[in-house]
């Protein structure tokens, strides 16, 4: 059965590599980004067996979402992948393996941490709740959070990302209120680690590719109940303590 899937951040990286792997699944991919025009991967990405859609998404602005959903409002979406994440509020830094100053403690910047808030929670959030008209409208009403290992409490022992922690820590525990808050209307909400990959974030030292990340995710996607709601899984499947 062909899928409707809406990417978020899918322009390079994980994002990418997950649009590839829904189309030449046959589904039908929204994948969003924020500069369109200058996603040239994405563009030349072949359809395979699918259909590819790509359209203009900012998760950090309101009026985005809001043309977003008005967009697809007359469309059922199958599943919602919120990919898009930053791992540093600072202009310019990508590099997840380089030490962020702003996030240490004892230098702390505020208005960094909040971009990476806004831009890995509050972001993932809104747009899910703005695309409820549309997910709906499926049978099928998946939502996945990508988050990071470092998201949970009990398991991350890096203590040089603070901002970035947080944000998937409060990520989670978004995803664990609309997994127990939608469950009543069909829906299976959940966050997912994709593992250390390697992206721009991840560096070149990470264990997996996208397209392996990209794999592992569609694998547990695909196979998710209406029992995991509100859990976090990891990209093999099993659960991850909060």
């Amino acid at each position: 059965m062909t899928q409707t899937v809406l990417i978020t951040g899918a322009n390079r990286g994980i994002g990418l590599a997950l649009v590839r792997r829904y189309l030449e699944a046959g589904d039908h991919v929204i994948a969003t980004c924020r500069q369109p025009d200058e996603a040239i991967d994405l563009h030349e990405m072949p359809s395979a067996n699918g259909v590819l859609e790509i359209m203009q998404l900012d998760v950090t602005n309101g009026a985005s979402i809001a043309a977003l959903a008005q967009k697809v409002k007359d469309m059922p979406i199958d599943i919602l992948i919120n990919n898009a994440g930053i791992v540093s509020g600072v202009v310019g830094f990508t590099n997840g393996r380089e030490i962020d100053e702003t996030q240490i403690f004892g230098q702390i910047d505020p208005k960094t941490w909040m971009q990476v808030l806004q831009t890995n929670t509050i972001g993932p959030v809104m747009l899910s709740q703005a695309l409820m008209p549309s997910l709906l409208k499926s049978e099928i009403k998946k939502v996945v959070m990508v988050s990071s290992r470092m998201g949970s409490i009990a398991d991350n022992m890096d203590p040089h990302y603070i901002a970035y922690s947080t944000s998937k820590t409060a990520l989670n525990a978004a995803t664990k209120y609309m997994g127990l808050l939608m469950q009543s209307d069909g829906f299976t909400v959940i966050s997912i680690n994709p593992g250390w990959v390697r992206t721009r974030m991840g560096s070149d030292a990470a264990n997996l590719s996208p397209k392996e990340s990209a794999a592992r995710i569609y694998k547990v996607v695909d196979g998710l109940r209406p029992d995991q709601s509100g859990g976090f899984l990891n990209h093999t499947g099993e659960k991850i303590a909060w």
